[in-house]
């Protein structure tokens, strides 16, 4: 089948997706009818437009010390690799913004991303050390334009470029994306559309990963999340991943990663009137994978995933409890070039936490620590411990994050360009303002 020909069989299921996350913005949609994106204009009095120069400097500093196995096997059984993530990044910005109103502001940035793995340059055994040299820190160049726009009932964004993994909304399970692939795989090519309400949240994102090759294989991904409060303690919402990895020029093959989750969501919190959250999620795991050039039939992997919540202050502990099938059928898969070299799907397939490939059951359970510092900066001390069917105790981790943007420094108050809360929606009442 041709590209266009394989375009076209996917065509009404891309349509489906986007008319299902544009639509599911009811709370500010009217009931029947079509949407109504006019901006929130109000009494507001239209502003000229103003052209300001615009930047902000993003750092982190990681530190993830993973003990799998039991000292003779550190692979967890194959399902996870033990290593010391001791790292740092520096993403400086800038760029320029126009204030075509109070509603409405448009935003062109341009920024460099800078990683550095601690000890990455000594020199030990061999020459790996001294092969590494001071522009290896550089990861990426990046560039998008991005508009806000605050509607009657929410707030819109959207964004084309290259921009960064955070601004995808949504409560995506570490199936989906692991500590790992969220560091070091820190941004997303293409485009993104949010919408954040009082009541609902909704996210449609678009990441190019693979462009067309002679060993490269095209491969893109598409995103979709949304939440919607139900009334009182309960809400619902989806997280969904489509992807597409495709052919090389010296490769052939074609291989479907499509995995979706429905959850419900209640919080007894404002029930206890002690706990800042006290919560339970259970969503389940619904999946899609198929080889094209092997598998004559699609497999349906599928689970259910259980969380646990409760957060009195900084202090805050957690259980993730997941039962089900494999996820990640192909992880382990081959295919082979022109040339008669193998290679494996892995990471480049699947960017999820390797625990889900276990098949039977998988229990993480995480203890933090976040103290409240400012908007602009965060801290994280955090240890998680990991259990699996056929294991027993997998290992664990030794978790400390510290995350400094100077954008919320600049822009105290507000959820336009915040990144320090990035996975919260707007809370009711709270300042969305430009």
């Amino acid at each position: 089948m041709s590209k266009f020909g394989s375009f076209m069989k996917r065509l009404p299921a891309i349509a489906a997706l986007i008319v299902l996350t544009a639509v599911s913005a009811r709370a500010q949609f009217p009931m029947f009818g079509w949407p109504d994106v006019t901006p929130d204009t109000g009494s507001h009095k239209s502003e000229s437009k103003v052209l300001q120069f615009d930047y902000d400097v993003d750092f982190t500093y990681k530190f993830d010390n993973r003990e799998y196995g039991d000292g003779a096997n550190s692979h967890a059984g194959g399902l996870e690799e033990s290593m010391t993530v001791n790292a740092i990044r520096l993403t400086p910005w800038a760029g320029f913004s126009i204030v075509q109103s109070e509603t409405l502001r448009h935003r062109l940035m341009v920024g460099v991303d800078f990683v550095h793995d601690m000890g990455e340059t000594s020199l030990t055994v061999g020459t790996e050390g001294s092969e590494s040299g001071k522009l290896s820190d550089f990861r990426e160049f990046m560039a998008y334009y991005r508009a806000d726009a605050a509607l009657r009932r929410g707030q819109f964004t959207a964004i084309a470029g290259i921009y960064p993994l955070e601004e995808l909304d949504g409560d995506w399970s570490k199936a989906y994306f692991s500590d790992y692939s969220r560091f070091y795989d820190a941004y997303m090519e293409g485009m993104l559309f949010r919408f954040r309400g009082a009541r609902l949240k909704s996210c449609l994102a678009l990441d190019w990963t693979g462009m067309y090759g002679d060993l490269r294989r095209e491969q893109f991904r598409i995103y979709s999340s949304g939440e919607q409060a139900l009334g009182g303690i309960f809400s619902a919402g989806w997280t969904l991943e489509v992807g597409h990895f495709a052919s090389a020029r010296e490769i052939e093959g074609m291989t479907d990663d499509i995995l979706a989750t429905p959850y419900a969501k209640a919080d007894l919190a404002s029930l206890t009137g002690w706990f800042d959250e006290l919560s339970v999620r259970e969503g389940a795991m619904l999946s899609y994978q198929r080889d094209r050039k092997t598998d004559s039939q699609a497999r349906f992997p599928t689970g259910s995933e259980t969380v646990l919540t409760a957060r009195w202050h900084s202090l805050g502990i957690s259980d993730t409890f997941y039962a089900g099938d494999d996820l990640m059928p192909y992880y382990d898969a081959t295919f082979t070039s022109s040339d008669g070299r193998v290679w494996t799907n892995g990471a480049s397939l699947y960017r999820g936490l390797g625990f889900y490939r276990t098949g039977k059951w998988y229990n993480r359970v995480e203890a933090s620590w976040r103290p409240r510092i400012s908007d602009f900066l965060s801290v994280e001390v955090a240890v998680d411990l990991h259990f699996a069917g056929g294991i027993g105790m997998a290992g664990w981790q030794q978790k400390a994050t510290l995350i400094l943007d100077l954008d919320a420094l600049r822009h105290p108050g507000g959820v336009t360009y915040r990144k320090i809360r990035k996975h919260s929606p707007a809370r009711p009442g709270e300042n969305i303002a430009l």
